[in-house]
């Protein structure tokens, strides 16, 4: 397995002026085999394609990988217009992540913040067909679509595992993020185990946890589905279960990518270079 880390995780330091390019000069400097594209917005006046095939060349230059290329999805509303525009959008986002050379692509099908009026079923059997369309087109282009467990909604393993027998296409599997399944309250071992069959690519992430019937912590942590409190921090310093759940996807065969998504208040170069050293350590121990 390749440890690599999401343009996400320098978030706090992109907003402040660092450039793409220094992203992926920072995570080459910090020890990573791969970088993880997430969304490509191009500088005023420049093409989205030619900007991909510049990103594409650059990490080319440097030796940096890209292990994935991450968008947003919503078939519910598609941005306010018919779920078929929302295909094709991401039949576009395909084509750019051809451009960017990768062959897998991470998506999200509805708002993370959604929690309804519709039911998981109602959900379930209204956006499948579109995901579907999506998926099969992505094939034709040697691209394979990953659901991530993200979003308050489609988080749990159950769930992502219901979503993606529903769509029923060899093209379309899990993006498993690792920690996102306390964002449901679900066990991320259980979880994993129901999806490492069907993963395609792979998020690190870690959390702090307080049970929600204390006060609540403050600032800087988020409220889980079921009402507990959770905090993102370094890899390693929480309490999911990282090693095995690496050992799960191992063991039933997947040896792609392992992204670090950061998300903690901790400085963020400190963070991703700690977290890059924990996986290294966790790689060598279960021979991944």
């Amino acid at each position: 397995m390749k440890i690599g880390s999401s343009t996400y995780s320098f978030a706090r330091l992109i907003r402040n002026g660092m450039k793409l390019e220094e992203v992926f000069d920072k995570t080459k400097e910090l020890g990573y085999d791969q970088t993880e594209v997430g969304g490509l917005r191009p500088p005023d006046g420049t093409d989205v394609f030619e900007y991909a095939a510049h990103i594409r060349q650059y990490c080319e230059k440097i030796g940096l990988e890209i292990g994935c290329y991450t968008v947003g999805g919503d078939f519910l509303r598609g941005e306010g217009k018919d779920p078929s525009d929302e295909v094709e959008r991401l039949k576009k986002e395909v084509d750019i992540a051809v451009a960017l050379g990768v062959d897998r692509m991470r998506t999200d099908v509805i708002p993370w913040s959604y929690l309804g009026p519709m039911s998981f079923r109602q959900v379930k059997d209204a956006i499948s067909p579109y995901i579907r369309s999506v998926a099969e087109y992505a094939k034709t282009r040697g691209i394979v679509i990953g659901l991530e467990n993200h979003g308050y909604f489609i988080q749990e393993g159950d769930r992502m595992l219901a979503l993606i027998e529903a769509v029923d296409h060899p093209n379309f599997g899990a993006c498993i993020d690792i920690g996102n399944f306390l964002c449901a309250d679900d066990d991320p071992i259980y979880a994993v185990s129901q999806l490492a069959a069907y993963a395609h690519f792979v998020h690190v992430k870690d959390f702090l946890w307080k049970d929600g019937a204390a006060p609540s912590p403050g600032s800087d942590w988020i409220v889980t589905r079921g009402g507990n409190y959770i905090r993102g921090t370094i890899i390693g310093h929480g309490v999911v279960p990282i090693p095995q759940c690496i050992k799960i996807l191992r063991d039933a065969g997947y040896n792609g990518g392992l992204s670090l998504e950061f998300e903690g208040p901790e400085e963020p170069l400190h963070a991703i270079k700690a977290s890059q050293e924990y996986l290294c350590r966790i790689k060598k121990e279960l021979s991944v």
